[in-house]
């Protein structure tokens, strides 16, 4: 709990305008980069259409018009841990080519990446079953004589899987179906080198605004307290006489320089109270608890006129008698208006009678003293 100290005139006026011009500034939210490795892959063949691959440690990608004959490769990446919210900036598909990396056609071997329609499973995956591409590649890529990873912009369409527009039902890598026939092979999640999904994003802001100099004034019957906040927010205040609280005041309007009125407060009373506020993607942020005391009251006594027997009119008139609150402040009584102020005053009055009549009576002896010396001399 913590006691806030009641403050009044200038010096409040002087927190609340700090309050508006010191803003801190929030925190940018994190940047997050990490590679995810396939949670499951496969391939089909046109020529054996009934046929799952599911287990193999390669993966195939190719065709011949002739045969004819097709293959594609189905890879799916887990994005469940990437948080809701998130702005994705850059993610790469990176398959590893097995030696020899192509098989026939003419290098460098054309690859499409794409994005399927619907899910599947990489133990029950055949032609027969396999879902539909979608129509538009979302990356493109020639595979060459080397071994090197081949790499695959896909950060539009995993951005779209991430806030939700479109559901992650995985990639599938196509030939483009003409020119000479060819057939690559990359290494499955069951090889040596898996296929990676390497992934950069910012999380999203999860975390309530920072609430900062904290301020009460209070009179009587209300009290303002006001505090700032590193975003905009709202203004809540939850209060009452103990830290059940009771009773809540505020605005839902979203600031960041906050001021909310108690206006129905006792005299001379102990209020617990703390703060609220949610920015505009309702993370809220909850101070401690806090106390502050309202000022004590001045009372008032009047005295009863008594009537004259005479006139049957008050011989006194009703004076309000006012009795100061505790601490407050008191005009000074003069000290010789008291009964032991009057007889000190008695004494000194005294003590400068008795002084007069000495210095009386000491002038007149020295006065005929000095008349007999003058009249013995004549």
């Amino acid at each position: 709990m913590t006691n806030i100290k009641v403050i009044t005139g200038i010096s409040a006026i002087a927190i609340a305008l700090l309050g508006v011009a010191i803003q801190p500034q929030k925190s940018m939210a994190a940047t997050v980069s990490k590679t995810l490795p396939a949670v499951q892959d496969s391939y089909d063949s046109f020529i054996a259409s009934g046929n799952n691959y599911g287990t193999q440690d390669y993966l195939y990608v190719g065709f011949d018009a002739g045969i004819p004959w097709y293959s594609r490769s189905y890879v799916q990446f887990d994005l469940g841990e990437i948080p809701a919210g998130s702005v994705v900036t850059s993610a790469t598909l990176k398959l590893t080519p097995l030696t020899p990396p192509i098989h026939g056609g003419t290098l460098p071997a054309v690859m499409q990446v794409t994005a399927a329609d619907a899910d599947w499973t990489e133990n029950a995956l055949t032609w027969n079953n396999h879902p539909t591409p979608l129509t538009v590649p979302v990356a493109n890529g020639a595979v060459d004589a080397t071994t090197n990873a081949e790499s695959f912009d896909v950060t539009n369409i995993v951005t779209q899987w991430v806030a939700g527009v479109t559901m992650n039902h995985g990639f599938v890598l196509t030939s483009p179906g003409s020119g000479s026939a060819y057939y690559v092979t990359f290494s499955a999640r069951e090889g040596s080198a898996a296929p990676q999904l390497a992934i950069t994003y910012t999380e999203p802001d999860l975390v309530g605004p920072k609430i900062t100099h904290v301020a009460v004034t209070a009179t009587q019957t209300e009290a303002t307290i006001t505090w700032s906040t590193d975003e905009k927010g709202t203004s809540y205040i939850d209060y009452g006489t103990s830290n059940s609280y009771g009773k809540t005041k505020g605005t839902s309007a979203l600031v960041a320089a906050h001021s909310v009125v108690l206006g129905d407060l006792a005299p001379n009373t102990n209020y617990t109270f703390r703060i609220r506020t949610a920015d505009a993607d309702g993370h809220e942020s909850v101070s401690g608890e806090r106390v502050f005391t309202t000022p004590a009251a001045a009372t008032t006594e009047t005295t009863t006129p008594t009537a004259d027997a005479g006139t049957g009119l008050p011989n006194t008139v009703a004076t309000p008698v006012v009795v100061l609150a505790k601490n407050a402040a008191q005009s000074p009584v003069p000290f010789f208006t008291t009964p032991a102020g009057k007889i000190v005053f008695g004494f000194i009055v005294g003590i400068l009678i008795l002084a007069a009549v000495i210095v009386g009576a000491f002038h007149q002896r020295i006065t005929n003293y000095f008349a007999r010396r003058q009249k013995h001399r004549e």
